[in-house]
């Protein structure tokens, strides 16, 4: 039987990596974040928060992504606000970033990576490591091909038949 872990007042503590459940919830319940007990999150009752489904109200994980644009004005903003104090700190906090993705922005604006045309794909690499412009211009090369196996089977079909028929073309006026 193992042995549950007790808080400093000796009640139960939940294993973890798990919250208890609020004292207003059966046990076992599941308590939906829009409706979570006041002081479990900042926002307020009934708010919808980002990253829920409104119906649900089950958390939805997604992945934020950056453009080049926004890397770039946080740091000019990063790089303006350095001389006063606390100023990188609330900027972080008002964009929800972390201080290790602006130093990594900061290698990259270093480095040149943060123009325009400079973004970074997202998605995996295609595993033939053609461009969509070469799969394109390959696949209608294909189709090409495959019309003109067509069209030549057309023109033996019809040397044969003219053969068996008899028929010459007619001599050219210009010959």
């Amino acid at each position: 039987m193992s042995k549950r872990s007790t808080s400093s007042n000796g009640s139960p503590r939940p294993a973890a990596g798990r919250t208890a459940n609020p004292p207003s919830a059966e046990v076992g319940a599941v308590v939906p974040v829009a409706e979570a007990p006041k002081g479990e999150r900042s926002e307020p009752a009934g708010a919808v928060v980002e990253g829920t489904t409104a119906a649900t109200g089950e958390v939805v994980i997604r992945r934020r992504h950056f453009s080049a644009t926004f890397k770039r004005r946080i740091v000019k903003e990063a790089e303006a606000s350095a001389s006063t104090p606390g100023a990188l700190t609330s900027l972080l906090r008002r964009e929800g970033l972390y201080s290790a993705q602006l130093g990594e922005w900061r290698k990259a604006a270093n480095a040149g990576l943060l123009t325009p045309g400079q973004e970074p794909k997202v998605g995996r690499p295609a595993k033939d490591g053609l461009s969509a412009n070469e799969r394109k211009l390959a696949r209608e090369n294909e189709r090409l091909k495959t019309r003109l196996r067509h069209a030549e089977l057309i023109i033996e079909v019809q040397k044969k038949v003219a053969a068996l028929l008899d028929l010459t073309p007619p001599p050219d006026a210009s010959e």
